[in-house]
């Protein structure tokens, strides 16, 4: 069972009680983290520790890319899937990289996507950004027609979408994804705090790799002076569909640009409604796709649609 105690970022002596009593305790968002979390386009919605198997920490933001309905409430998400599959039967479920689903090759025309979480610039806008005084200079024509691509695969994804607005829609997708079964998950912002509990609750936990020096730093530093033995981010929102993706993703500051790329896709799949989660721990996923255990409180948000 788990008890909720509310408590402070930091607070060490939490630990104790919730060994003793619980597993879980709301974190406070305090104005200094939120200058290192938000920006326009995203917002940092919850904070918590889990303390059982091993203390973690959870953090869950919103995006909302699209200026005109960046913060619109979504009611509720869907997934379709082998009913085997499904949250409500299935005893894990299955988050992948951007990468495998670049290079899928299995059933369901519309689950691979070559340039999933892909974003390329043109070197001519890429210059003109970073290095204004450059342009225009007598090397300039020499190097304006190659592009620079942004490909940051260092989380899983979780896809779901949309409720359907019809049986023939919700046919059409199931038949697309190979899919029997159209579960209910409920409230999105639920959805991504008990995906990422069950992701912190993984025993043991999910393998990465720490090719970057900074993700390193980060995981020495967590294990040096905290409690903590991991971390888990959790970002939630709807893909935006457009062929024209700079404006949006240029808008983004730097610190937060990859975390935004997977939620922009081609014009090509505005059919499928999109409503993405992402999840990643420190490091870079050791393993293209992950089978998480189904925790109580995931399973207790689903529900099969007839």
């Amino acid at each position: 069972m788990s008890t909720e105690i509310p408590v402070s970022l930091g607070t060490n002596g939490v630990w104790s009680l919730l060994e003793a009593h619980g597993s879980r305790a709301e974190g406070s968002i305090t104005d200094e983290m939120r200058e290192r979390t938000d920006c326009n386009q995203f917002r940092l919605e919850s904070i918590f520790f889990e303390a059982k198997p091993r203390p973690y920490l959870v953090l869950v933001r919103r995006i909302g890319l699209d200026p005109r309905r960046a913060w619109e409430a979504t009611g509720s998400v869907v997934k379709f899937s082998k009913r085997a599959y499904g949250l409500v039967r299935s005893d894990v479920l299955k988050v992948a990289t951007a990468e495998h689903y670049r290079t899928y090759e299995g059933g369901g025309v519309g689950i691979g996507d070559a340039d999933e979480g892909v974003y390329r610039e043109s070197l001519g806008s890429y210059f003109k950004k970073w290095n204004p005084e450059a342009f225009g200079s007598f090397w300039w024509d020499a190097v304006t027609s190659g592009s620079v691509t942004y490909q940051p695969d260092s989380v899983w994804l979780y896809c779901t979408s949309l409720p359907p607005r019809s049986r023939r829609e919700r046919f059409a997708l199931e038949q697309e994804f190979e899919a029997d079964c159209t579960t209910g998950l409920g409230k999105p912002a639920m959805v991504a705090r008990e995906l990422g509990s069950a992701l912190a609750r993984m025993s043991p936990s999910p393998s990465a790799s720490f090719d970057e020096w900074f993700d390193q730093k980060q995981h020495d530093v967590m294990l040096a002076k905290t409690p903590l033995k991991g971390l888990v981010r959790v970002t939630h929102g709807p893909v935006v569909y457009t062929d024209n993706a700079g404006p949006l993703v240029d808008a983004v500051p730097l610190l937060h640009r990859a975390a935004a790329i997977p939620f922009v896709k081609s014009l090509d799949y505005t059919h499928q409604r999109e409503y993405r989660f992402t999840v990643s721990t420190l490091g870079k996923p050791a393993q293209e796709t992950l089978l998480v255990p189904t925790t109580p409180e995931l399973k207790g948000l689903a529900a099969e649609v007839n």
